[in-house]
């Protein structure tokens, strides 16, 4: 079998194995275009590794090596939980990189862990995640609508604002959308980091970043509501307001790592 032969399998196998997973935790009451948001994101930072350069012969892997993420794999389908399987998924792809590609434009070891936020295991695994990003979005909302004098009464995700009736749906929890926010925010930290442990650092901020853009998103939609009313902002305005989410969440994090970047300049390297 020659090499470019066993490259395309492996990578075949990999792709493959995280449909089976990523299919295990879509929700019929997500969005219907923000389901796929992810798979597209994948793809997308699949590309962002363009252009790389081959091994020439692949490197060996010692078979121990693949143990973990056999047994993340096989544990995390017997005990349905998807974040086993996804870090055992991000195991192997750095297993197959370390074997198969010599240099890339994304360093393979950290995009592994946008990878890892491809995979909906919070939607999965900790339901109660997106029932909190919806209650905090919605009672983010009631308290700025209040504070401009609307009237508004909330009974959890439910509102009344301005007599205008908002729902935040479980479709509005983002889960779909939340996993591609975290994907693009890892990137950017990537082509911005790409070898700095400020890329570790920022990390855990990205989650934040995420629930203020889609808190955003929900105060948008509420305030579209009252000026066009609740089916317009509920209808199409809703469904395309992922993309608001997105563009927000990108111009957040370069603003982020603007200021990050002019407070704290990386030392030239010796």
């Amino acid at each position: 079998m020659s090499t470019s032969s066993k490259r395309s399998i492996g990578l075949l196998v990999l792709l493959v194995i995280g449909v089976l997973i990523c299919m295990k935790g879509v929700t019929p009451a997500e969005n219907s275009g923000e389901k796929f948001l992810p798979y597209l994101s994948a793809l997308f930072l699949l590309l962002m590794h363009l252009p790389l350069q081959w091994e020439s012969e692949p490197k060996s892997i010692p078979q121990s090596r693949w143990i973990l993420p056999a047994v993340l794999l096989i544990a995390g389908n017997m005990l349905d939980i998807i974040l086993l399987q996804a870090s055992g998924w991000v195991a192997a792809w750095s297993l197959w990189t370390d074997a198969t590609v010599k240099s890339a434009a994304l360093n393979p070891k950290r995009s592994a862990i946008a990878f890892l936020f491809v995979f909906p295991w919070i939607t999965h695994d900790f339901p109660e995640v997106g029932w909190w990003y919806r209650l905090s979005g919605a009672w983010i909302t009631e308290h700025l609508f209040l504070g401009l004098g609307v009237p508004v009464t909330r009974q959890g995700t439910e509102m009344l604002i301005g007599g205008v009736p908002m729902s935040v749906e479980a479709g509005c929890a983002g889960m779909g959308l939340l996993q591609s926010m975290l994907v693009v925010g890892t990137f950017l930290l990537l082509i911005t980091y790409p070898r700095s442990k400020m890329f570790f650092l920022l990390l855990p901020a990205l989650p934040v970043v995420a629930w203020m853009a889609n808190t955003l998103r929900i105060v948008t939609i509420s305030a579209v509501g009252l000026w066009m009313g609740a089916e317009f902002s509920q209808g199409i305005f809703h469904t395309f307001g992922g993309l608001l989410v997105i563009v927000t969440m990108v111009l957040l994090c370069l603003a982020l790592l603007w200021l990050i970047r002019r407070q704290f300049p990386e030392r030239p390297r010796t």
